[in-house]
């Protein structure tokens, strides 16, 4: 296909001696060329119709001779086979692609757009594989695009949980194509977090002197994913404690250092917290 003429040759087992016209009929048009004296054969040339595409489309000609004068032959037999021309494909490729935006947790859905490189000519069908989990998606014929909207599984939260989610066409069948490119048939997505913060809150009870203990109570506005380490100082010492997965707190308990007497000694003591780590 794409080849400009197809070519017929029209062949004498012997020179002629004279101008010889030859008649052909080919897919029932007729066609007429002359072999010169002295000479054997002379070709015909036939506009080539099947251009060069990326569709399945190989065709045929059929040709045969329907008469034949001169040469000044003693006995001339015209051959009453058919000839048959193969009009091949060429092989052009049509490429699958796949985009879609990158998105922020909590947003709602996931777009892919499948398009193709030219316009089928039949129905096209695809599978589709997300992370997983297999789509069967259509293109119709004459259209070169559908869209795959997939459910945004990260939600919005407070931790640092940014993802990512890939679609990639695994099987195609349709649109009459000669070659499909699957090489380009794939996107991921990431999902970035959103900044919400956590806050952490130190706290503690008035006590008596000669209370044992100062109970300071750390706390998040959200409960930890993964352990959190903090360190407590404290009238000059550091007081290390887990708030531990699942949880939002932890009591840091601190000895009392002022002792039930008869002076009017009364204090304070300030806490902070000096380092945190996890969550």
């Amino acid at each position: 296909e794409g080849v400009e003429n197809a070519i017929f040759t029209v062949s004498l087992s012997a020179k002629a001696q004279t101008k010889v016209t030859a008649s052909l009929e080919v897919e029932g048009k007729p066609y007429s060329v002359t072999i010169p004296a002295g000479q054997d054969s002379a070709t015909v040339s036939i506009k080539n119709s099947n251009s060069d595409d990326p569709y399945s489309d190989a065709t045929k000609l059929t040709g045969k001779l329907t008469q034949v004068s001169g040469g000044n032959f003693e006995y001339l037999v015209i051959s009453k086979d058919e000839v048959v021309l193969n009009i091949n494909d060429t092989v052009d490729s049509t490429v699958v692609s796949i985009n879609a935006d990158d998105i922020v947790e909590g947003a709602e859905d996931i777009i892919f757009t499948i398009s193709l490189s030219n316009v089928p000519v039949t129905k096209t069908a695809m599978t589709v594989n997300v992370s997983g989990t297999s789509y069967e998606v259509t293109i119709p014929a004459g259209s070169t695009s559908t869209t795959l909207t997939v459910a945004n599984t990260n939600s919005e939260d407070y931790y640092k949980d940014a993802s990512s989610i890939t679609a990639k066409v695994s099987e195609f069948t349709g649109g009459l194509f000669e070659d499909v490119d699957l090489s380009n048939a794939s996107e991921t997505v990431y999902i970035a977090d959103t900044i919400n913060t956590t806050k952490m809150t130190l706290s503690a009870a008035d006590i008596h002197e000669g209370d044992a203990n100062i109970v300071y109570s750390v706390k998040l506005s959200n409960k930890a994913q993964t352990d959190v380490d903090v360190t407590l100082k404290a009238g000059g010492v550091e007081y290390p404690a887990t708030i531990e997965a699942g949880s939002s707190s932890v009591n840091i308990s601190v000895p009392n250092t002022n002792a039930d007497d008869v002076y009017a000694d009364a204090s304070t003591l300030y806490g902070e917290i000096t380092a945190f780590d996890g969550g």
